[in-house]
């Protein structure tokens, strides 16, 4: 792959990213960089990003053992430097990362975009959970996985306990007005 010429605003674009980049990385990281000579690198395209993808296995392929005890050592020296609260900034940032992009995945739509369309209250029985209790999930239909709401957790069970279909809830409206008055009295 030949060296690509970038137009003048790809050129902006990409040194407006790396500065992005390199502001959010540590002083360390940005050192560490400087001395293995890499860049930041904002890829164009899919084509591009591969390409660099393989340059890095092949620079991977060839470090000398001295430099892989080097990188193994830099990694478990910074793992085992990590304070209580670094852990807890990590596991919170890692589980809302996975919330987000397994909504993603799974329904085809951002949990924003799906929050900011259905609330913050069960779309069933309107309850709105408080803190510590269990959060609100996102009801689709298995069948055709088109999301339906966001519902609480009893009614999430319940729901999939009567079958995720409407003549199961139909059902179980039929039983409650048959056997409604016989738990009151």
């Amino acid at each position: 792959m030949g060296k690509r010429e970038y137009t003048p605003e790809q050129k902006a674009r990409n040194a407006e990213l790396q500065k992005k980049l390199r502001h959010n990385r540590t002083a360390e990281q940005r050192a560490r960089d400087s001395i293995r000579g890499k860049e930041l690198r904002v890829y164009q395209t899919p084509e591009q990003k591969a390409h660099y993808a393989k340059l890095r296995r092949e620079q991977r392929a060839n470090r000398t053992p001295e430099q892989i005890k080097t990188d193994k050592e830099f990694r478990a020296e910074r793992w085992a430097n990590r304070t209580p609260e670094q852990v807890a900034l990590n596991a919170e940032r890692h589980k809302v990362y996975a919330e987000k992009w397994q909504h993603l995945k799974r329904y085809g739509v951002e949990l924003k975009e799906t929050i900011d369309k259905y609330g913050t209250y069960c779309n069933c029985c309107g309850h709105t959970p408080s803190t510590g209790e269990r959060q609100l999930v996102t009801d689709h239909c298995h069948t055709t996985g088109k999301v339906r709401g966001r519902i609480c957790y009893n009614c999430n069970v319940g729901i999939g306990h009567l079958g995720d279909t409407l003549e199961g809830a139909e059902q179980a409206v039929k039983y409650l007005k048959r056997n409604g008055d016989i738990n009151h009295g």
